[in-house]
């Protein structure tokens, strides 16, 4: 009996935890309000290493305030929406039903929440590589995973 109350215990300070952690929510964002810096153009995304490339159109967009908002879309679906302010972050995929969330600073391995800096002119963060594509793209890749993202900038 006191092996299965130990348990119990145990399994109730364990789902008491879990439930404390909520979804992050950030406001929706308006590209329209004054300081955001948005960049468009086309993409092409590789999910890993050798990877069959995914084409689409891309919009960053970056606020003073430290807010920063990308999409990545094929048409009029968008495949990846990524958002980060200065205390959360979130990313979505929409295809595969996919949303994380978080609070703090945003985990280095999702690119979608790489490319604001990268685009704004800041390095590469720490495992990431930054590069020029011929043709005038840029190629921002994730080294230990081998995802990449080539971006073509509309001028």
């Amino acid at each position: 009996m006191k092996g299965a109350r130990g348990t119990l215990l145990l399994l109730l300070l364990l789902a008491g935890a879990a439930g404390c952690r909520t979804p992050v929510s950030l406001p929706p964002v308006n590209l329209k309000e004054a300081g955001w810096t948005v960049r468009s153009g086309q993409a092409v995304w590789r999910r890993e290493r050798g990877g069959e490339g995914l084409a689409g159109e891309f919009l960053a967009a970056t606020q003073p305030a430290g807010r920063s908002f990308v999409q990545f879309s094929k048409g009029a679906f968008p495949l990846a929406v990524a958002q980060s302010a200065p205390q959360a972050w979130t990313v979505a995929f929409p295809l595969w039903n996919e949303h994380y969330s978080g609070r703090g600073r945003p985990p280095a391995r999702i690119i979608f929440l790489q490319l604001p800096g990268v685009l704004a002119g800041h390095p590469a963060p720490r495992g990431f590589s930054w590069e020029p594509l011929e043709g005038g793209g840029w190629r921002l890749g994730n080294q230990s995973s081998g995802e990449a993202l080539d971006v073509y900038s509309d001028p």
